[in-house]
């Protein structure tokens, strides 16, 4: 899957990463860990967080993919939680 991170001063590159999946059950529990849920992004941008990387004022090119654009808005694919379900907007 595509996964976005910003990669130098003003420059955001999309790079390709593994699929998430639901962490390993805990012992004497269903799939997965309680509350985790995985999200299919339609619409992803900068954080507060981002925007001195984005501006080039800290080091460190390129970040993780996952570090930044972690503001989304998406469709849920997969939780073991009970607030959402598979198909919420979110």
């Amino acid at each position: 899957m595509l996964a976005g991170r910003i990669a130098a001063r003003g420059r955001i590159d999309l790079v390709e990463v593994e699929e998430p999946s639901l962490a390993e059950p805990l012992e004497g529990s269903g799939p997965g860990a309680p509350g985790e849920i995985i999200v299919a992004p339609e619409v992803a941008c900068l954080c507060g967080s981002d925007l001195p990387y984005f501006a080039g004022e800290q080091p460190g090119y390129p970040l993780d993919a996952g570090l930044s654009l972690h503001e989304i808005v998406g469709t849920v694919i997969e939780t073991t939680g009970s607030r959402f379900r598979q198909g919420d907007l979110v």
